[in-house]
């Protein structure tokens, strides 16, 4: 398969969003703002210091954890409409709570799960230091928290397309899904994680706007991952030439007015 550079992936986001940053932006606002008063009610119930108020803190944080996922599929469902030319709309990310949202949630707790299991040495090798105060366990600890951290990436890059997949496949099983990413990714994690590690300048870069700038970076990324992906799935010629048409045609009408 004749696969598209990063280079290429991001022109083709760039001119995608040309004109489209307006209604890219107020998603990821709108999307923001639905949790946001979640988390201020999560903070006003906190309380270090009484048992009650920490649980449901918790409980709330994760609550807000499934509801950022369920509405994360439906950016996605967003910018496969958009990348795809087809119709894309604010209310695109509310897909995810009409569409199998137990299923959403099942995929986040798996990945979830398998990141806690590849930490999970590290932690004890850390309990097991608090008993013996051993320099060595001390090393083992630090050892196991590095191999956790690869193999969390691992996992990312494994599975980082699934809620794509499930987006477009919402009769598969969470299993089937994260079982269909995996093959997806086969000898293409490299290039994905190439991808995600190039816009890592931009996001720091966006600490100096105290984060405002990351209005205009996630909707760049968010389409060039979604063109990464339709990239795997053999369908970006078609809709590239889709997209030529479009411009010609356009370019006609003009000149022909």
């Amino acid at each position: 398969m004749n696969c598209k550079s990063s280079a290429e992936l991001k022109a083709l986001a760039r001119e995608k969003l040309k004109g489209r940053y307006a209604i890219a932006i107020g998603v990821l606002l709108l999307s923001g703002l639905i949790t946001l008063p979640v988390t201020l009610i999560a903070a006003l119930f906190y309380n270090e210091n009484n048992t009650t108020s920490v649980i449901i803190y918790y409980v709330i944080i994760i609550i807000i954890s499934l509801l950022s996922t369920v509405l994360g599929v439906g950016l996605i469902r967003f910018y496969t409409n958009l990348c795809r030319n087809k119709n894309y709309q604010v209310s695109d990310i509310f897909w995810g709570f009409s569409n199998h949202p137990d299923k959403i949630i099942i995929i986040a707790v798996l990945i979830s799960l398998m990141g806690i299991l590849c930490y999970l040495p590290a932690i004890l090798l850390v309990a097991a230091y608090a008993v013996t105060k051993s320099i060595s366990i001390v090393l083992m600890a630090i050892f196991a928290f590095i191999a956790g951290f690869v193999l969390v990436i691992m996992i990312n890059l494994n599975y980082g397309l699934t809620f794509y997949i499930m987006s477009d496949n919402f009769q598969h099983s969470a299993v089937e899904a994260l079982k269909a990413c995996r093959t997806m990714m086969k000898g293409h994690k490299g290039r994905f994680f190439y991808i995600l590690i190039s816009f890592i300048g931009w996001q720091l870069l966006s600490l100096l706007s105290c984060g405002l700038s990351m209005l205009w970076v996630e909707p760049y990324l968010f389409s060039t991952v979604t063109y990464f992906y339709m990239d795997l799935r053999g369908e970006l010629r078609e809709t590239i030439a889709k997209d030529t048409n479009e411009v010609i045609e356009s370019e006609h009408d003009y000149h022909f007015q």
